[in-house]
């Protein structure tokens, strides 16, 4: 029974490494200040373990503390400079809250609120905000809107048989949808500069496009219908084609 509480025995050295384990994570977690020291307690912690399981030092919070204060300026300076650089690229330079209307807090927090959103609200939110595109015909949720109902109420665009056009053209994305008689042409500029229509899409409008052709149009029946005259697509310019 003596030799069972002896220092030296296995089972005393045991308890003492567990207890020494125990105390340097308290000590890790007191010391761990969120971005501040947490590097250095880290590592300190790291080291001091390192130094119990090989037995360089017994008194381990001692040895916890050293390889803190060796840790900590460097520690502290990296994780300064990581916080710098996410200051300059983190999402919360863009990710403003939402603005669904022009009063004070864009309607993301009520008007009269005793606190502000913790980011602050982009001083465009006056002029660009989700009320405005209610409103405006022209706005692009009133596009998604008739794309929307499109595809509601047109079966040819909802199930009708998809077939590539020109598919070797770098600017131009167009295809078509059939349905028995029916043929929809689909025409898209996914470039910022004007578009030659491809000679296969002309070829499918060689018999000219009425206003009332023109099912949808990221511009207006008007110019869709000048534009195809022409043979060109302006940049960016879409439209939806009942052939």
């Amino acid at each position: 029974m003596k030799k069972l509480f002896d220092p030296d025995s296995p089972i005393m050295r045991f308890l003492t490494q567990a207890a020494e384990l125990a105390w340097l994570n308290i000590l890790w977690v007191v010391c761990s200040l969120p971005v501040v020291t947490f590097g250095a307690s880290t590592a300190a912690l790291c080291s001091a373990v390192r130094n119990m399981i090989r037995d360089r030092c017994r008194w381990n919070a001692a040895a916890f503390f050293r390889a803190f204060l060796d840790n900590f300026k460097k520690s502290t300076l990296l994780w300064l400079i990581l916080l710098a650089a996410l200051a300059l690229i983190g999402r919360d330079n863009a990710r403003t809250p939402m603005q669904w209307d022009a009063s004070r807090y864009a309607g993301f927090t009520a008007p009269d609120a005793a606190t502000e959103p913790w980011i602050g609200v982009n001083p465009n939110h006056v002029e660009i905000n989700a009320a405005e595109e209610f409103d405006d015909p022209g706005s692009v949720y009133s596009f998604y809107k008739k794309l929307i109902a499109m595809r509601h109420n047109n079966a040819t665009i909802a199930t009708g048989e998809w077939n590539l056009v020109a598919a070797d053209s770098e600017q131009v994305y167009s295809f078509t949808r059939t349905s028995g008689d029916d043929t929809i042409l689909v025409i898209v500029n996914l470039t910022d500069r004007t578009a030659q229509v491809p000679a296969e899409v002309a070829q499918l409008l060689e018999d000219g496009v009425g206003e009332s052709q023109v099912l949808l149009s990221t511009y207006d029946a008007v110019h869709s219908v000048k534009s195809v005259a022409r043979g060109e697509l302006a940049r960016w310019e879409g439209v939806v084609i009942q052939l």
